[in-house]
């Protein structure tokens, strides 16, 4: 059995004769026609990203509005 890789969009093991990436359905890529990806981000991490943009804006005014009224 040949050496097992990583699918470049989700890593999900492959196996040598898949085309397919049979989790997230990419084609599988050659290490010939292999190009440099980008890993897309998870909507779940995007909106980890986006509340803790807005929990940091929040305590960020309330610091503001603290130093203001003293």
């Amino acid at each position: 059995m040949g050496s097992m890789t990583s699918c470049w969009a989700c890593e999900t093991e492959l196996r040598p004769e898949w085309k397919f990436c049979v989790h997230c359905g990419v084609p599988v890529e050659t290490e010939a026609a292999a190009t440099p990806r980008v890993r897309a981000a998870s909507p779940l991490a995007l909106f980890g990203w986006i509340f803790a943009g807005i929990g940091l804006a929040l305590a960020i005014a309330l610091v503001v509005i603290f130093l203001a009224s003293q």
